[in-house]
């Protein structure tokens, strides 16, 4: 919002007290853009929709090895909020302000850093064409050719 990035402050461990971009977990029936929503909107109050996709992470560990997609989204509306347990602190931030904070994950620097860079739109999106709309709970997010 206005050159800012949402960010929560965690509230739970592992690194309650850090700041992020909004994340969590996709369930087994959800679609994952609805994911990234519901995601949004529960950790910060915010009704915001899947632009685009600017990012992929795996990460290896234990118990499990996770993949991270990094989606830019659009406000809609709404006013940062936390719940106090799972989030300790939102708002939007400028990059000078991040640079203030501490600790700010290094995945989420990068996010922003990456979203503030490339032109809107420019990341891969939402596939609309009849292959998907074809297969409920079928997403495909492909490169945009303009």
């Amino acid at each position: 919002r206005n050159g800012k990035a949402l960010l929560v402050q965690r509230g739970i461990n592992p690194n309650r007290g850090a700041w992020q971009i909004p994340g969590g977990y996709v369930e087994s029936d959800e679609e994952i853009a609805h994911a990234v929503e519901r995601e949004v909107m529960e950790e910060a109050g915010i009704v915001a929709k899947v632009s685009d996709v600017i990012g992929v992470r795996h990460a290896v560990g234990t118990p499990t090895a996770n993949v991270y997609v990094v989606f830019r989204l659009d406000l809609v509306s709404g006013e940062p909020r936390f719940d106090g347990e799972e989030t300790i602190g939102a708002g939007f931030y400028s990059l000078e302000e991040i640079s203030q904070m501490d600790p700010v994950q290094g995945f989420s620097s990068w996010a922003i850093q990456r979203a503030l860079e490339l032109p809107k739109g420019a990341g891969m999106t939402l596939d609309q064409s009849e292959l998907t709309r074809s297969r409920p709970g079928w997403n495909l997010f492909g490169v945009n050719h303009r």
